[in-house]
């Protein structure tokens, strides 16, 4: 009876167990890797990138030192030159890995570098950990919190020196607002920040690994963005202007021993004929000053 019994509480696991869904078994980490493959892949309209496109990315991994690895994905719509590229971490994962995508729609070689080395800025800066996404996740339900009891208690201070229920309400939600406000100006100033941290890494390091023509390129295209629409405010976008980018990258060619006067005038060979022609009449428009001669 017993050996029965035994046999048949035995019986019902190994059942049990057969009819256990993958999905309530714990994952492996190439499952949980390719979850977040897919989970990008949809969100950015993207797919595995093309050979060429990879080589180019784990180049430049490798020369600016990133050792973990890097999962790289290509959007054939993202066009925009501040938006052609992303790298990307989701605590939602509990996982380190990260993934960057590149747009390639209407953007030639050279953008598609700059935009590389920007976002190994990122990474090198531990900007897109998941440990950094989730405080920052946290600093925000904090901040909502906030906001949400600063208006009770607002309305229950002047409770007892207000009588007009409209006037009291009216200060609560301004004072509620004031707080959001301040969080989200503060953390559109932090996020200005980072992109600035990023860029000079990106400016750096194309001038480090010989890429001169790539950064020149870049600048001439914020330039030209700038000429061509004027950028919105750091504070309501979080990015800092095309103009400010542009500054930035003749900045650090000067920190780096680069007279632009006389870069001007011997411009590199292998620089596009385009930006040959169109480069020195934009640092004439927006940096006047460094077009004088040099003795």
């Amino acid at each position: 009876m017993k050996i029965r019994l035994f046999s048949l509480v035995y019986f019902s696991i190994c059942i049990s167990l057969s009819l256990l869904s993958a999905d309530q078994l714990p994952k492996t980490e190439p499952q949980i890797i390719e979850e977040i493959v897919q989970f990008y892949k949809q969100k950015y309209d993207a797919h595995i990138a093309d050979p060429e496109i990879d080589e180019i990315a784990q180049e430049a991994l490798e020369k600016c030192g990133i050792r973990q690895p890097i999962i790289i994905l290509q959007n054939d719509t993202l066009d925009t030159l501040s938006n052609n590229a992303h790298i990307c971490g989701d605590p939602l994962f509990k996982n380190s890995q990260l993934v960057m995508v590149i747009g390639t729609k209407r953007t030639y070689l050279d953008q598609m570098i700059a935009s590389i080395y920007h976002e190994i800025g990122h990474i090198v800066n531990n900007d897109v950990s998941i440990e950094i996404a989730s405080k920052k996740i946290q600093h925000n339900k904090k901040a909502l919190m906030l906001s949400a009891l600063s208006m009770p208690a607002t309305y229950f201070l002047l409770s007892k020196h207000v009588r007009s229920t409209p006037l009291k309400f009216a200060a609560s939600a301004v004072s509620g607002l004031a707080i959001f406000t301040n969080h989200f100006l503060n953390s559109q100033y932090k996020k200005k920040e980072i992109e600035q941290r990023a860029d000079r890494f990106m400016y750096e390091n194309l001038i480090k690994h010989n890429k001169l023509t790539t950064a020149i390129g870049h600048i001439s295209d914020y330039l030209f963005n700038e000429e061509k629409r004027k950028s919105l405010p750091w504070f309501a976008t979080g990015y800092p202007t095309d103009l400010e980018r542009a500054k930035m990258g003749i900045t650090i060619l000067q920190e780096q021993g680069i007279d632009i006067s006389e870069l001007l005038h011997n411009l590199p060979e292998e620089l596009d004929e385009g930006i040959k022609k169109t480069f020195p009449q934009q640092i004439k428009k927006w940096f006047p000053h460094l077009t004088k001669e040099t003795k």
